[in-house]
């Protein structure tokens, strides 16, 4: 409905996709995973928005990013945790916009990594319901674990 991509059939695949300036990237998850999100995102500077923090984060959101010295790195994590819970379950950006990243019915786990490719610095945010199980994220040139 809100446009997550899925596999027909019996035993569907968990996955999720995600792309940021000409990188892209998908997570594939087995196991007791039914679903999960993954969301990346150029780290650049130039793309820290003060008007996103603002609109789009929570008070404590908003108070970890000042605490972190208002960092690239920083937002991206808060940003790309958000995502990555709203590709979760396919509800979409707007339902866990104003909340945070472990709202919900159930436990919900953000695993975070940043990683370089082709030269760029990437944030890489993995939600899912499950918190001892591999999940592989796939690029177009490389496994990154």
């Amino acid at each position: 409905k809100s446009g997550k991509p899925f596999f027909v059939g019996d035993s569907p695949l968990p996955f999720s996709i995600s792309h940021s300036h000409g990188i892209c990237a998908a997570a594939v998850a087995s196991g007791n995973h039914k679903e999960i999100g993954l969301d990346i995102e150029i780290i650049d500077d130039n793309l820290v928005r003060l008007g996103v923090v603002q609109r789009f984060f929570t008070a404590e959101e908003k108070l970890r990013f000042e605490l972190c010295d208002s960092s690239p790195e920083s937002f991206f994590a808060i940003w790309t945790a958000k995502e990555s819970h709203a590709k979760l379950d396919g509800r979409g950006l707007s339902a866990v916009i104003d909340a945070k990243e472990s709202s919900g019915d159930a436990p919900i786990y953000i695993s975070q990594l940043t990683l370089e490719c082709d030269k760029k610095r990437i944030m890489a945010s993995i939600c899912s319901h499950v918190s001892n199980e591999t999940i592989r994220i796939y690029s177009d040139s490389e496994v990154m674990k």
